[in-house]
């Protein structure tokens, strides 16, 4: 019997891509008088590869500053004050731009499930979404790649949140829109999925959908 539930965050339960476009249009709209705009998109591009590769595997690998902090350092600009501006243009423009998918908040006020948020990136800035959006008052629970010190589907992050819950693998599920992260990593401790996609799963242990209306009454 499904007593818990495992939730992601983002591109799950709102579109991540529009609002971290609309982050970077701000930023691209306010560093065009300092850099050609294609100098800097080109040396952003690079300081994201580069600190992926470097922290792959770790909530830091996400993280914005670094981001910023890399491209300045490519371009040779040595303003450090205007890593922070940089970064908190993004984030400010990315926050007001986050719209939560239709059938979200219904699915969770009808919800009687003990739920923990269960995300990678780092903790400040999942804090802050779940702020913006109100989801705050839905559960008392919440797992980041930062505080387990590793990422999906790692199978300590998984096991954390199972602990915090005070529940057994058999008694949650996950719902999520990534398969490797989300679905993979579940299946493999045997949690309910619950993929959040347009596709079709060929693995008859996933159950798919796209709306979260459809959800409700199932889990």
């Amino acid at each position: 019997m499904i007593k818990g539930i495992l939730l992601d965050i983002d591109n799950t339960l709102y579109n991540y891509n529009l609002a971290h476009q609309a982050g970077l249009n701000a930023v691209f709209s306010f560093i065009d008088k300092i850099f050609k705009k294609e100098d800097f998109i080109k040396a952003f591009e690079t300081a994201r590869n580069q600190i992926h590769n470097e922290l792959k595997n770790t909530a830091s690998s996400h993280n914005r500053i670094l981001y910023f902090q890399r491209t300045l350092e490519l371009l040779k600009y040595d303003d450090i004050l205007m890593v922070k501006k940089l970064y908190d243009i993004y984030w400010d423009n990315f926050l007001e731009n986050i719209k939560l998918f239709d059938g979200v908040t219904e699915f969770l006020e009808k919800n009687d499930k003990k739920i923990c948020f269960f995300t990678d990136l780092t903790a400040d800035i999942q804090y802050r979404k779940l702020e913006k959006t109100g989801l705050f008052k839905y559960s008392s629970y919440i797992v980041t790649s930062e505080e387990a010190g590793v990422e999906k589907p790692n199978k300590k992050m998984f096991n954390l949140a199972l602990r915090k819950l005070e529940l057994s693998a058999d008694e949650v599920c996950i719902i999520g829109d990534s398969w490797e992260r989300d679905i993979v990593g579940a299946l493999e401790l045997n949690i309910k999925p619950y993929w959040k996609t347009t596709e079709k799963s060929e693995d008859e242990r996933v159950s798919v959908f796209n709306d979260f209306r459809e959800l409700i009454g199932k889990i």
